[in-house]
C-alpha cells in the first residue's frame, strides 16, 4: 500500500524548533580560517555550513604568507565570530616545511589590540597537537616530545627543546595559559592537550558535531542545502548563546558544546581533547594578562609587571612569570646597579621565595628544563638565598642529568657552556649506559675522559643500540608511507625527509666516533649489518671508517 510521506527533511522543517530565520533578520556569521597545513577542518565545516549563513575568509593567501595575522590584524577589514586553525603545533603553528607563526608573535599581536580575530572572536577551534596542552604528564617524556617536535614538526634541536621544556616542565607558563591570553575574548577554545587527530581523520568528528546540532540528522542523512540551512541555524544560536554568555560573564561550560564534541573523536586522540574559555575581564587573571603584555615593550615596563605579578602572592602567576625575571640573572654575572634595589625589594617577597627554594619549589625539581633550572639557581644565589657552594652543587647536579640525558642537550650551547667545567669530575657509574642515543656523547668523552677504560666500556654497551635508533627511525618513516598509501603528498614528503635525516644522523654519528676508541666496535657493526648501513647513509659510513 503507498502511503504519502513526507520526508524527514521536510517534516522537520515544518516541525523544528528552529524557525528559518529571514533576510532581515540575519546577519551571516564569519568564520576564518587560517589552513596553515591541511585543509581537511576548513572543509568540513563549510560541508556542513551554508553561504546563506555564513562567510568563510581565508586568512593565509599562499603557503608562505607568514604575515598573515600581522596583516589581517592590521588591515582590520573583518570581523571573526568563529576562528579555525590548523596545523602542527610546537610553541606556534607550522606546515613542516619553512611556516612557523610563534605563540609569542601571536601574543605580541594580541596586545597590541587584534580585536576582529584575536581579542573577540566568539568561538575558536585550534586543530594541533598540544595547542591546549597544560603542565600535566602525559605518555612521552620531554626528550620523546622534543624528538617529535625535531623530527616531525621540523624544529631545531635548540628550539624543540626550548618547546619541551615549556610543556612539561613545572616553571612557566603552559600553552593552555598562553592561547587563553592570546583569545582573551573568546568564550569558546576548542584543542588538544596532547595528541590531535590528522586531518584527514577529523570529518567524522566534526561531522558528528554538526549533525547533532540539528534534531533528526543523523550519520546517514544525505547532507543536501536543506540540511545545512539547519545546522547552519542551529549553529548560530550555538555562537549566540556563547556570545551572550561571555559578554555576562559566564562560564562556557554551561552550554556543553565541548561535552559534545570529545566523545566523537577516535579512541587514540579522544581523552586529548579539551576546550576552555579565554581569559575573562576583572579577574585576577585579567590582571596578569596585561602584566604580560608588558613583558613585549620596554625594560623598566617589564620590571614593574614582574612586581605587580609578585605581589598578588598568586603562586600559579608567579610560576608562571618566572621565566621572565630569569632573563635578568646568570652565573658569575650580579645584578646591574639600576637591578639591585628591585631585587632587593623582591627578596623579601615570601611567595616569591618559596616558588624558588620552597619545599615543591623550582629547584626541587630539575626535570625537563635544566637552562631555566641553572638561570634559577643563579637567582636564588642573586637574592641571596643559597650560598655559592649551593649553587656550584646545583651545577653538578644539572650536569649529570645532562649527560644522562645527551641526546640533543649537548647542542645546547647556552647550556652547555653553563655546565661544562662540572663534566670532568662526573664518574661512570653516575651514567645509564641507554643514555647515549646520538653521537654528541663522544665527543664528551673524548674531550674529557679519554683513554679512561671504564668510561670507554660505558660507551661500548651502547654503540649498538645508537645504530638501531637511526635504523628504526628509517624504517618507521619507511614503513607508514608503504602501509597508508592514503597519506597526502606533503605527508608522503615529510617521511621522506625523517629518512634522509636519519641518514644524516647516522653518517654524522660516524663522523665524530671515526677516531675514537670505539671505531673498530663500529666497524665490526658494518660487517654484520651492511645492508642497513648502506641503505640509511649509502655507504657514507662505511668510507668514513675504513
Amino acid at each position: 500500500m503507498r502511503i504519502l510521506t513526507l520526508s524527514l527533511t521536510a517534516a522537520l522543517l515544518a516541525l523544528t524548533a528552529f524557525p528559518t530565520f529571514s533576510q532581515a533578520q540575519m546577519k551571516k556569521k564569519v568564520v576564518c580560517t587560517a589552513t596553515i597545513n591541511s585543509n581537511e577542518e576548513k572543509e568540513t565545516f563549510q560541508r556542513y555550513l551554508s553561504t546563506d549563513y555564513f562567510e568563510f575568509v581565508e586568512l593565509v593567501k599562499h603557503k608562505t604568507d607568514t604575515d598573515f595575522l600581522a596583516r589581517t590584524c592590521r588591515e582590520n577589514k573583518v570581523q571573526c565570530d568563529v576562528v579555525l586553525v590548523s596545523g602542527h603545533f610546537g610553541g606556534g603553528f607550522t606546515d613542516n616545511k619553512n611556516f612557523f607563526l610563534s605563540d609569542k608573535d601571536m601574543e605580541t599581536l594580541s596586545c597590541k589590540s587584534c580585536p576582529n580575530v584575536l581579542n573577540n572572536a566568539t568561538m575558536v577551534y585550534l586543530f594541533g597537537c598540544n595547542t591546549l596542552a597544560s603542565k600535566q604528564k602525559d605518555n612521552r617524556s620531554a626528550e620523546e616530545y622534543a624528538r617529535v617536535l625535531r623530527d616531525e614538526v621540523g624544529l631545531d634541536s635548540a628550539d624543540a627543546l626550548a618547546t619541551a621544556a615549556v610543556r612539561y616542565s613545572a616553571l612557566g607558563d603552559s600553552f593552555n595559559d598562553r592561547l587563553r591570553r592570546i583569545f582573551r575574548g573568546s568564550a569558546f577554545i576548542g584543542g588538544f592537550g596532547s595528541k590531535a587527530p590528522l586531518g584527514n581523520q577529523i570529518e567524522e568528528s566534526l561531522g558528528g558535531y554538526f549533525r547533532a546540532l540539528a534534531p533528526g540528522i543523523t550519520k546517514e542523512t544525505v547532507i543536501t542545502e536543506t540540511e545545512k540551512r539547519m545546522i547552519s541555524e542551529a549553529y548560530i544560536k550555538e555562537i549566540d548563546r556563547m556570545a551572550e554568555g561571555k559578554a555576562n560573564g559566564k562560564n562556557l561550560e554551561i552550554y556543553n558544546a565541548g561535552q559534545r564534541l570529545q566523545p566523537l573523536f577516535a579512541d587514540s586522540v579522544r581523552g586529548h581533547y579539551t576546550d576552555v574559555a579565554g581569559i575573562l575581564n576583572g579577574t585576577t587573571e585579567d590582571f596578569v594578562a596585561k602584566q604580560y603584555c608588558s613583558f613585549y615593550e620596554s625594560k623598566d615596563a617589564k620590571l614593574r609587571a614582574i612586581e605587580q605579578i609578585v605581589g598578588t602572592n598568586d603562586r600559579s602567576a608567579v610560576v608562571q612569570m618566572l621565566p621572565y625575571l630569569l632573563e635578568m640573572s646568570s652565573r658569575g654575572d650580579r645584578a646591574k646597579q639600576e637591578q639591585k634595589a628591585f631585587l632587593s625589594r623582591l627578596s623579601m617577597n615570601q611567595n616569591l621565595r618559596d616558588v624558588v627554594i620552597g619545599q615543591e619549589g623550582v629547584l626541587s625539581q630539575l626535570g625537563a628544563a635544566p637552562l631555566e633550572f641553572l638561570k634559577t639557581v643563579d637567582l636564588a644565589n642573586n637574592l641571596g638565598w643559597i650560598s655559592d657552594v649551593d649553587q656550584n652543587s646545583y651545577y653538578r647536579q644539572a650536569a649529570v642529568f645532562v649527560w644522562n640525558h645527551s641526546s640533543g642537550l649537548t647542542k645546547n650551547k647556552d647550556l652547555m657552556k653553563r655546565i661544562e667545567r662540572e663534566f670532568p669530575t662526573i664518574q661512570a657509574s653516575e651514567i645509564k649506559p641507554t643514555a647515549f642515543e646520538g653521537a654528541g656523547i663522544w665527543d664528551l668523552i673524548q674531550k674529557y675522559h679519554r683513554g679512561d677504560q671504564t668510561w670507554t666500556d660505558l660507551a661500548r654497551q651502547n654503540i649498538d643500540l645508537s645504530v638501531k635508533y637511526y635504523v628504526r627511525k628509517y624504517r618507521q618513516a619507511e614503513g607508514e608511507i608503504r602501509d597508508y598509501p592514503l597519506l597526502s603528498k606533503d605527508g608522503v614528503n615529510v617521511r621522506r625527509k625523517k629518512m634522509k635525516d636519519a641518514g644524516k644522523d647516522l653518517s654524522g654519528f660516524c663522523q665524530t666516533a671515526k677516531n675514537s676508541a670505539l671505531a673498530p666496535e663500529l666497524r665490526t657493526l658494518l660487517a654484520t649489518r651492511a645492508q642497513d648501513f648502506q641503505t640509511l647513509d649509502a655507504g657514507k659510513c662505511s668510507k668514513l671508517l675504513n
